[in-house]
């Protein structure tokens, strides 16, 4: 099955292609499939931020010489940054994909899975697909539902385990990385309310 095939079947039909994905299909299939979805992605992103950048460098041009200069260093130093930016956020979004997994996989085998971790991989790669869509304002947030959405049905196909279960193996994480993340964001706003 081909990129936009695959694209499609999880988009529109979704437990189907998590029941009839073949075990063959490997860590480094779902790799590359997530790989793609994230450089179009990025790709994307940076069209559009370089369209931005140069629009408002055009509008420092009208304030003279020294507004063009700004403009046109502010759009070179963006540019830059997308150059070098661009191969460490994939990097990066790939190696979380694998920790995501590794979560996924644990939480899955605490409420009684038997699969690897290979099954693992697939479901956070596949869980990706609407990320494709994530660049459109307001529809990035329902895109991160979906999201959870298909790794709660991924969970509950590859792994086989209830849809309880299977909402509790995605969003128990969720739940952790939230608090977590409250209990460090809290204390930084109320102390730096002091400074």
């Amino acid at each position: 099955m081909g990129f936009w095939n695959t694209w499609k079947a999880v988009m529109f039909e979704p437990m189907k292609f998590f029941e009839k994905m073949p075990k063959k299909v490997s860590i480094s299939d779902a790799s590359k499939y997530y790989l793609k979805i994230h450089a179009i992605l990025l790709g994307v992103l940076a069209v559009v931020g370089l369209f931005l950048v140069a629009v408002f460098s055009t509008i420092f041009g009208f304030f003279g010489i020294e507004g063009l200069a700004v403009g046109g260093a502010f759009f070179g130093i963006y540019a830059l940054v997308i150059l070098i930016g661009f191969p460490v956020l994939l990097l990066l979004s790939w190696a979380f994909m694998f920790v995501s997994a590794g979560v996924l996989h644990v939480f899955a085998m605490v409420f009684g899975s038997k699969e690897k971790y290979t099954e693992s991989v697939k479901i956070v790669s596949y869980s990706t697909t609407p990320n494709l869509l994530a660049f459109i304002p307001f529809i990035n947030y329902i895109v991160g539902v979906y999201s959870i959405v298909l790794q709660v049905m991924g969970t509950h196909k590859r792994h086989k385990l209830s849809i309880g279960k299977s909402v509790a193996v995605v969003l128990i994480p969720f739940g952790i990385y939230w608090a977590l993340a409250m209990m460090i964001y809290i204390p930084l706003i109320i102390f730096s309310s002091f400074a």
